[in-house]
């Protein structure tokens, strides 16, 4: 231990070793001792190791040191059934899953990794001493379901998120253990912090009765680890639930609106300790008769040939002065005569491009009429 070995290929012979401590090196490749199948006993502790295939048929092991390593992979560990010992502290680890059947194990250290479900633990009866400080675990259930830990175990579960809250699920579960005793470290626990909406949009404003509007928040969450949820409430009386995406911290969703006027949309986002950050954006819902308003702005701002663009807005007069007496059907009649006229002139006296905006927009006033 305590030297600058990065090469083993010299070990690869020593087939009857029993104890090998190679702490505090270099080492990054364990493929020389994956033959060292006689060892019990391994100190790989403070290297740089990342890939555990080698140690796969070792099952003779009983202490195995891996801590302030760069693990994240443990499947490699699933067969060596017969360790009592490991220490796994101080590395990238968040899946205990292959750990789930070394049910031999009396002393495991789980400090400092990115730990946020205990489940796989629960099975491990034989566990005396367990080091779980700075991870990111809400609930420790798991350890209550595991009916071995008991009189003179210990476990560390400080610089979790568990909520210490009188009546919280944690603090049950740190008394029930306490009640079976349980030496359990569990002060302080760090502070959960809301999420941040960063952003609220509205992908089309103004819209009309009926149809569907499409929205997007995005959000900031500096605890590593929560799993969030999120709601939208559109200002009509209606909410839903949101489409969280965590890798991106967006939030989706859409809605349908049947009246006019101008709606306030709030965005909740909750995290897994409950709580919340919020986020607001206005939307416009024209009445048809506003639409049409718009509609002929935009015809008159393209400067159309005087006698085009005077056919083109005395229709919409038209069809405006039809909605505002109530006259649908004369309205619908007017704006399919100016989507069937812009047709005729698209990409000869007005650009297709803007002929097919137009057309469109045309076509969803006279939808929601």
């Amino acid at each position: 231990m305590y030297n600058q070995i990065s090469d083993l290929r010299p070990l690869a012979g020593l087939t009857n070793l029993q104890t090998l401590g190679l702490g505090a090196n270099q080492i990054s490749d364990l493929g020389p001792l994956a033959g060292l199948t006689n060892l019990q006993n391994l100190g790989l502790g403070a290297n740089q190791i990342s890939d555990l295939k080698p140690l796969a048929d070792l099952t003779n092991l009983e202490w195995l040191d891996l801590m302030y390593n760069q693990i994240s992979n443990l499947e490699p560990l699933a067969g060596l059934t017969n360790l009592e010992w490991l220490d796994l502290m101080y590395n990238q680890i968040s899946d205990l899953r292959p750990l789930a059947g070394l049910t031999n194990l009396q002393t495991l250290g789980l400090g400092a990794n990115q730990i946020s479900n205990l489940e796989p633990l629960a099975g491990l009866t034989n566990l005396e001493l367990l080091y779980l400080y700075n991870n990111q675990i809400r609930d420790i259930s798991p350890l209550v379901a595991n009916s071995g830990l008991g009189s003179c175990d210990g476990v560390w579960l400080e610089d979790n998120y568990l909520d210490l809250t009188s009546g919280s699920a944690a603090m049950a579960d740190i008394q029930t253990l306490l009640h079976r005793g349980v030496d359990v470290h569990y002060q302080p626990q760090i502070q959960n912090n809301p999420p941040t909406i960063t952003t609220v949009t509205v992908l089309t404003d103004p819209q009309l009765p009926g149809s569907t509007i499409q929205v997007t928040g995005t959000f900031t969450d500096p605890d590593p680890g929560d799993i969030h949820t999120a709601t939208w409430t559109w200002g009509d009386g209606a909410t839903s639930e949101g489409t969280v995406d965590e890798a991106t911290g967006t939030v989706t969703g859409s809605h349908a609106y049947t009246t006019p006027g101008t709606y306030t949309i709030t965005l909740t986002v909750t995290d897994s300790a409950g709580s919340s950050g919020t986020g607001t954006a206005t939307i416009t819902v024209q009445t048809p008769a506003e639409a049409t308003a718009d509609l002929r702005e935009q015809v008159a701002e393209l400067e159309l040939q005087k006698g085009i663009g005077n056919a083109f807005t005395v229709k919409l007069d038209q069809a405006i002065a039809a909605l505002n007496s109530g006259d649908r059907d004369g309205a619908r009649d007017v704006l399919n005569a100016f989507i069937n006229q812009m047709k005729a002139l698209k990409g000869k006296k007005v650009a297709a491009e803007d002929a097919d905006a137009l057309i469109a927009m045309a076509q969803e006033i006279i939808d929601s009429i």
